[in-house]
């Protein structure tokens, strides 16, 4: 009994690789760590948007460098952690879409959501003006650039038919 039982499990290890299950498993854990990585980016932009709103209307904007920051490490791990990810035909131009997107908000965030942050109350209304025409449209092309990895998702999750 107990070496029918070796039997069948080392049968079964020989046989798993070849039916595509840990192919399948695979391109789900990716699928998931980029849409879980796209839902987030756009949940702390959005929160980092709705704080400088705040902080234009109160002309209080000492509460804009920890969201900044806490994207900026965000976006940071995740580029490291698709980094980390191992390239194959299938994944690939999803892969570059989503670190084409990152690289983009990076920037976005190293170079122009700082220029808020030393503003006060004292600060001229035309100042803050020319600040917010920096990140005029900031949000919608976050959106548009999710929304190509989107359909970059939907052909790979239509591959491995995948259940949305």
């Amino acid at each position: 009994m107990r070496n029918s039982v070796l039997l069948l499990g080392f049968i079964f290890m020989l046989l798993m690789p070849s039916c595509g299950f840990k192919e399948k498993h695979e391109a789900v854990e990716f699928y998931n760590k980029i849409t879980n990585i796209n839902d987030t980016l756009f949940r702390m932009t959005t929160a980092w948007h709705d704080t400088l709103d705040r902080a234009v209307l109160k002309k209080n904007y000492s509460n804009l460098p920890a969201p900044r920051t806490e994207l900026g490490a965000f976006i940071s791990r995740s580029r490291a952690m698709l980094g980390d990810m191992v390239p194959t035909p299938e994944n690939e131009k999803l892969k570059d879409a989503e670190e084409s997107l990152l690289e983009a908000r990076a920037q976005r965030v190293a170079d122009i959501y700082p220029v808020f942050e030393p503003l006060s109350e004292l600060t001229p209304k035309e100042t803050v003006a020319k600040n917010l025409a920096l990140i005029r449209g900031d949000v919608d092309s976050e959106k548009a650039g999710i929304d190509t990895v989107k359909r970059f998702l939907k052909v790979y999750a239509e591959k491995y038919r995948m259940k949305k």
